[in-house]
């Protein structure tokens, strides 16, 4: 399976992150959240790619690492599809070093 593919579901009410793939996800929901419309959850997608520990990057990870060839101190915030706009720009406004990243949290 593609790691683009992949997915994870946190659930504050059961205090679990899920992992899952794209067709586990409607019965991940489903199973979970049966008769309770009141359970809150949070869809998180695989961006595909790993950080410089081998972890893979998903969509809300926190991560930290060089952009524009400077080792940058304030972490941010992983949003799909922004990843991929900033990293692949040949324009030069964004130059993310894909091999200096390093998940530091997720929100």
């Amino acid at each position: 399976m593609q790691d683009s593919f992949k997915y994870r579901l946190w659930y504050p009410y059961y205090g679990q992150m899920y992992y899952t793939d794209l067709y586990g996800v409607s019965e991940l929901l489903y199973s979970k959240t049966i008769g309770r419309h009141d359970i809150k959850y949070a869809v998180m997608q695989c961006t595909g790619l790993k950080d410089k520990t081998g972890r893979l990057i998903y969509d809300g990870d926190i991560v930290t690492g060089a952009i524009g060839g400077t080792q940058q101190t304030n972490p941010w915030v992983i949003k799909i599809p922004d990843i991929y706009v900033d990293i692949h720009r040949d324009d030069g406004y964004l130059r993310v070093d894909i091999a200096s990243l390093e998940v530091v949290g997720n929100r």
